[in-house]
């Protein structure tokens, strides 16, 4: 940019990072008078701080740093980079350090122009246990800072971009809420089965297993060579499988274990670990084979359609997880996957469930083209203003 200078962020306004007044004391903490800003609170990629979890009582103010509206706060403790601009006044604690920018600077460019960084912050953090970035080293972070009015156009360009990427998401949010209610709507609570419907255990109608006996590490890569994608733990999610660091095994090796090939309209479920209960139907984009700590959960086209069924493990999700092993690390094994308990309306209903479940989701995917357009502009807008 023309008429641009570098500088560091301690020319540019007054540093502080925040602490916590003790919890010991009950004064501190008894009445809801002030914000509380902890990292948890940075809960998504917008700059604007939405909701502030936790407050503190107005006897705690002279123990506690408190910010003014217009402030920067930025993550710098484990999540580092995370940016926010500050509607209210409120507290923050000493995961977090904060900018007051001077007059003659505009808070939301600033914030644009670190959250741009998150990634080098992330890089120079300190220490592999616990990532850090302490107030000498955030206070000589330099970002690119033109005149005034210049910041204020660049920040007015970048909200626009960014209210479509909030609005996108907002959509999908709503979507999603929907297709929940229909459900509801039309199967009722699947915990109380307060429609009675017929009752039956997984095992009855569906055929489950795993990956089992098989050193599959020594056969996986990272480079899609149209082999077959590996259905980890980590790709399944609220009811979607997801393209989060894919892996891959060879077709000939896929077709030496044909038990746990997956094929389209297959329930993959988490049966270990923090994610446990986790379930997603298999698609038509790849094809895809079991990697450990997912089970398959093949279900009889006859009695189910995938789509309702994958749905209504979703709602059970915490009955689900009360019946995992007791131990240390929660885990299914299969035999207690085949003695859950399900519901089995009429094959019509559900069909006639996964008809709208195929409408939303073809609204879904206008919107998340429109969501791709807008991320992908915001990174070019982003790299041609402080690359």
């Amino acid at each position: 940019m023309a008429d641009c200078k570098t500088v560091f962020l301690s020319e540019i306004g007054d540093i502080v990072t925040g602490n916590t007044p003790k919890t010991s004391d009950e004064e501190n903490y008894a009445s809801n008078d002030i914000p509380f800003l902890k990292p948890s609170d940075f809960c998504n990629d917008s700059i604007d701080l939405e909701n502030i979890e936790f407050f503190i009582s107005e006897k705690a103010r002279n123990k506690a740093r408190i910010l003014p509206v217009g402030s920067i706060a930025v993550t710098c403790i484990g999540i580092i980079g995370k940016t926010k601009v500050i509607h209210d006044e409120c507290a923050f604690n000493q995961q977090i350090n904060a900018i007051i920018p001077y007059d003659d600077n505009y808070n939301r460019y600033i914030a644009y122009a670190i959250a741009f960084q998150k990634e080098l912050l992330q890089l120079q953090a300190n220490s592999a246990v616990v990532p850090i970035i302490n107030k000498t080293d955030f206070s000589k972070i330099s970002i690119p800072l033109p005149p005034l009015e210049t910041q204020r156009q660049i920040a007015a360009n970048l909200d626009k971009v960014t209210h479509t990427i909030d609005l996108c998401n907002a959509i999908l949010e709503k979507l999603d809420l929907l297709v929940k209610s229909r459900f509801v709507e039309m199967f009722g609570d699947p915990i109380v089965n307060d429609k009675n419907w017929t009752v039956a255990l997984i095992g009855d109608n569906c055929f489950v297993t795993k990956l089992a006996g098989f050193e599959y590490t020594q056969y996986i890569h990272y480079e899609d060579d149209g082999d077959v994608v590996m259905v980890k733990a980590q790709n399944v999610k609220n009811g979607k499988l997801n393209d989060k660091d894919l892996s891959y095994i060879s077709s000939d090796v896929s077709d030496s274990l044909p038990r746990s090939q997956l094929s389209s309209g297959d329930i993959v479920m988490t049966y270990v670990g923090a994610n446990i209960g986790d379930v997603a139907v298999i698609d038509d984009r790849h094809r895809y084979h079991l990697a450990p700590n997912v089970a398959k959960i093949r279900p009889d086209s006859s009695v189910y359609n995938s789509n309702y069924f994958m749905y209504m493990l979703m709602f059970l999700n915490s009955y689900i997880v009360g019946n995992s092993a007791d131990t240390a690390k929660a885990a299914l094994g299969m035999e207690r996957i085949r003695k859950l308990s399900v519901f089995i309306p009429p094959l019509a209903l559900q069909q006639q469930f996964a008809a709208f479940v195929e409408q939303t989701d073809k609204s879904k995917l206008a919107v998340k083209q429109v969501l791709e357009k807008a991320e992908t502009l915001k990174q070019a807008l982003m790299q041609e203003y402080f690359g």
